[in-house]
């Protein structure tokens, strides 16, 4: 059947872990997210849950967060060439990855993540030595930073959409990409247009939660997909 994926063991091996990676990512950045935006009554419910992840996290002794970002990517590019048959869409993603991943380091972008995160200082070091072809890139048009994420959220959602057999994990992680588009197209709008609107903290709460829904999901599809593990 088209699109239709069976795994052998390394295929697996490399979904499973595409799905671990995103499930603590996920976690990391939905804790980094909620503590950055306590201001707001909406979010700050979940600030005891988010100081929770905080302390486990503190009790490792290891800067585990900067790493979220990366996990994040990581994560994502192993699902999308465990449950993917063709070549084109897999690199076309990997690439807009990429780029979101460095553009993102570079000019602390936070419109995929949704929160500023630091990163470990090998990335920043690696993204700085390609700094001046990224700025070239940028500088073309003020549109290709917010455009790239909103072109691989929708190559990511694609990709999903398409995964045969359909799996409650892969749908999970589908709708949460949804969510993502949502939260993208919202943070988009206050750089392309001048309104009030976009500062109005009913606005800045509305694409906060698509965020956070994404989180949510994301973790839940995690959870899923690993559960998963043995299924082809």
């Amino acid at each position: 059947m088209k699109n239709r994926i069976s795994n052998g063991v390394f295929g697996k091996i490399i979904r499973t872990l595409g799905y671990v990676l995103l499930l603590v990512s996920s976690v990391l950045i939905l804790s980094e997210l909620v503590l950055a935006n306590t201001s707001y009554s909406l979010i700050a419910f979940l600030e005891p849950y988010a100081n929770i992840v905080v302390n486990l996290v503190n009790q490792l002794g290891v800067s585990v967060v900067q790493y979220a970002f990366i996990g994040l990517v990581v994560g994502l590019l192993f699902l999308v060439w465990a449950l993917r048959k063709g070549l084109i869409l897999r690199l076309l993603i990997s690439v807009l990855l990429i780029f979101v991943l460095a553009e993102s380091v570079l000019h602390s972008n936070i419109l995929f993540t949704g929160v500023l995160l630091t990163v470990p200082a090998f990335l920043d070091t690696a993204v700085t030595s390609v700094g001046s072809f990224i700025d070239q890139v940028v500088s073309a048009s003020s549109y290709v930073a917010p455009g790239a994420v909103l072109i691989l959220v929708l190559f990511l959602w694609a990709l999903f959409a398409n995964k045969k057999p359909k799996r409650l994990s892969v749908n999970l992680v589908r709708t949460a990409t949804v969510f993502l588009l949502f939260a993208v197209i919202l943070a988009v709008l206050p750089s392309i247009f001048t309104a009030s609107l976009f500062t109005a903290s009913w606005y800045i709460i509305v694409t906060l939660v698509f965020y956070i829904l994404t989180y949510a999901l994301y973790i839940l599809g995690g959870v899923f997909g690993v559960i998963g593990f043995g299924r082809s």
